[in-house]
């Protein structure tokens, strides 16, 4: 693994930290923080917990809705806030409440359901806040209540989208994704951002022209006074690419897709070999 920058020199665990050198660890969290089971592994959780010592602040930076963040920031010991819905979120506490969002305007969300319906999309989910609702395929809605989605009972797509939208997906085969990306972006010209992502089935994921990892980070940045220099964020996807690129030290997974590679300042060993882990480990014996 490549040397650090020295930036990133942690004080030793109860000499205090000057507001001056705090540091900020931006963590994604499928193929980054979770092994391929979906778990956090001790060596993981315990280079998390000397960072805390040390006085770095750790955020959670992932495409889920609060609701799925929260019990991760509880078993970490965290109690600050986390970025949800590939930024268009930062919840401020495992307890709840909004530090700052981008959401889609009810008018966008409108637009964005219309144009997938033109071309034929059959799945399509939208999220807000907690709230999570759909216009799903047989096939599909079997397997989101077998895998207990959290849908909400009481709303269908339309009356949801009439509150706006943090996210809305769209299941899409992997060759048609790049096209009907290009076409939505487009089409919804400064209103609408796109991100994919992999959890068993391809979703392009539209959001709202604002929102993103990077800038959800900046956000916190400057809400916490810590210089964007002074932070360092672990991901593996092309959600995490322009926050790579933004930090201090960014830092891709060798799991990870080409392009958050390529944004990266140093690569770890994967997720399957606890890479996160190892990369703190070296920082911290650098320190």
């Amino acid at each position: 693994m490549e040397q650090a920058d020295p930036i990133f020199a942690f004080p030793e665990p109860n000499q205090g930290v000057r507001a001056d050198q705090r540091n900020i660890a931006f963590l994604d969290l499928d193929g980054t923080l979770l092994d391929p089971h979906g778990k956090i592994s001790g060596r993981t959780r315990a280079a998390l917990e000397d960072l805390q010592k040390r006085g770095v602040l750790i955020v959670l930076a992932s495409g889920r809705p609060p609701r799925m963040v929260r019990p991760l920031q509880r078993e970490l010991g965290i109690a600050g806030p986390a970025i949800c819905y590939n930024g268009a979120l930062i919840s401020a506490t495992p307890e709840g409440g909004v530090l700052w969002e981008r959401p889609m305007t009810k008018e966008t969300a409108v637009k964005v359901l219309a144009f997938l319906r033109r071309h034929g999309i059959k799945d399509i989910l939208c999220e807000k806040g907690d709230t999570l609702s759909g216009e799903l395929s047989d096939a599909m809605l079997a397997k989101a209540r077998r895998e207990n989605w959290g849908f909400s009972q009481d709303l269908q797509l339309p009356l949801s989208l009439a509150m706006g939208a943090h996210k809305i997906l769209a299941a899409v085969t992997p060759a048609r994704q790049a096209a009907l990306a290009g076409e939505i972006r487009a089409h919804l010209a400064g209103q609408v951002e796109t991100v994919t992502s992999m959890t068993g089935d391809v979703w392009l994921e539209i959001l709202s022209t604002g929102a993103g990892k990077a800038n959800a980070a900046a956000e916190i940045s400057r809400i916490t006074g810590i210089d964007m220099a002074r932070t360092l964020a672990f991901g593996d996807g092309e959600n995490d690419a322009e926050l790579l690129a933004k930090v201090g030290l960014g830092v891709a997974m060798a799991n990870g897709d080409p392009r958050a590679v390529a944004a990266a300042k140093m690569t770890a060993p994967p997720n399957n070999e606890d890479g996160l882990a190892q990369v703190i480990e070296g920082l911290l014996r650098a320190g």
